[in-house]
């Protein structure tokens, strides 16, 4: 019996620690599952957030590189208009030089309807003594014409009198930003001077 009794305690014993072997590696794998689970979710997550950072820096970058377009064809719009400004003071200089101001095309279509009209009219009607009046007696008898005041000269007066450059654009005949663009640059000219 003795070797019965030998065999049942060493089966207990082989049992008992078969429980707490069993325990400890099931509370270890458990805890090691979880880790393995935590770092595979933390994992995922960096990824997302590390594809979220590089498609909101190439959307960045590519409006920043949108903008340095728009910039370059402001900049070359602003400068072909500096350069057409120039340009006609430098004609409105040459002429008042000359004693004129060029007439724009509108201007010499309604002086030739104008001068048509008032011809007209004198031959109509006659002259003081009654008798026709040819072209050259309908000129005569009109003053001339004062010169034209730019457009650019137009804006700096009604700027200073403190129109607003809206009313001025209309006046003028010229956008809001070409009207804009004359006061910035006077007031730039004025500044270096």
């Amino acid at each position: 019996m003795s070797g019965w009794l030998a065999l049942a305690i060493t089966t207990i014993m082989v049992l008992v620690s078969y429980l707490l072997l069993n325990r400890s590696i099931v509370v270890r794998t458990s805890r090691q599952a979880a880790l393995e689970e935590i770092k595979r979710e933390v994992g995922a997550i960096i990824t997302e957030l590390n594809a979220t950072s590089e498609r909101n820096i190439e959307l960045i970058e590519d409006r920043i590189q949108t903008l340095e377009k728009l910039i370059a064809q402001a900049d070359r719009r602003v400068g072909a208009l500096r350069r057409n400004l120039t340009a006609q003071e430098a004609e409105s200089d040459t002429y008042r030089r000359l004693g004129r101001l060029p007439a724009s095309p509108q201007s010499a279509d309604e002086r030739t309807d104008d001068s048509a009209s008032n011809v007209g009219k004198a031959t109509e009607t006659g002259g003081a003594s009654g008798a026709p009046v040819g072209p050259s007696d309908a000129r005569s008898g009109t003053p001339p014409e004062p010169p034209e005041v730019s457009a650019r000269e137009r804006v700096r007066g009604l700027y200073l009198q403190g129109v607003a450059l809206e009313r001025i654009a209309s006046i003028v005949g010229k956008t809001v930003g070409e009207v804009e663009l004359i006061v910035a640059l006077d007031e730039g000219v004025k500044r270096e001077q």
